[in-house]
């Protein structure tokens, strides 16, 4: 039961924080047989509870909830443990960055989603930034873009500014 429940943590608490548009997705306009809902996550949370199955996890997973979605998590499932914990960062008590490039860009995903749901940004924008400024450039650059889609009141923060102006070269893209 215990590891059940770690389990099912890991999907609704876990993974889709990182990726909470995957919970559901269905359009009829595609043949696509497989998607995912919150019953097959359930599914698949039963078959990860087997270690016998987690050697195959890509099969299972890509029968349930389609094989782009099933590739993305289990490169998360096996990525899990090395991802810094994201509300650290956000109240800027924390300042890692991992140095596995595949690990920091689901801490970068995570990250932004967590801060797309929050209510007050406000609170959290400055320690967002100085987290970006300690990315090697290009994720910083991911980070940037992404960040004014959600907030484009980050548009006006002073040290945001500086920061696009210092690295504007990393913005442009070569002809």
């Amino acid at each position: 039961m215990i590891i059940f429940l770690k389990i099912y943590q890991f999907f609704k608490k876990i993974y889709l924080t990182y990726k909470p548009n995957y919970l559901f997705q269905f359009n009829p306009d595609k043949e696509i047989r497989t998607f995912p809902t919150p019953r097959s996550w359930s599914f698949l949370s039963k078959i990860i509870e087997k270690p016998e199955c987690r050697e195959n996890l890509i099969y299972f997973a890509s029968g349930l909830v389609g094989y782009q979605i099933a590739t993305e998590f289990v490169a998360f499932f096996k990525l899990y443990d090395q991802i810094p914990k994201i509300e650290p960062i956000l109240e800027g008590k924390s300042e890692e960055v991992p140095k596995n490039l595949s690990v920091l860009y689901l801490l970068i995903c995570g990250i932004l989603n967590f801060y797309q749901r929050l209510k007050n940004k406000n609170n959290y924008q400055d320690n967002l930034i100085s987290y970006i400024k300690k990315l090697p450039i290009e994720f910083g650059v991911l980070m940037a873009r992404d960040l004014v889609q959600i907030d484009n009141s980050v548009i006006l923060n002073k040290v945001f500014i500086e920061w696009i102006n210092n690295n504007k070269n990393a913005f442009l893209t070569p002809k």
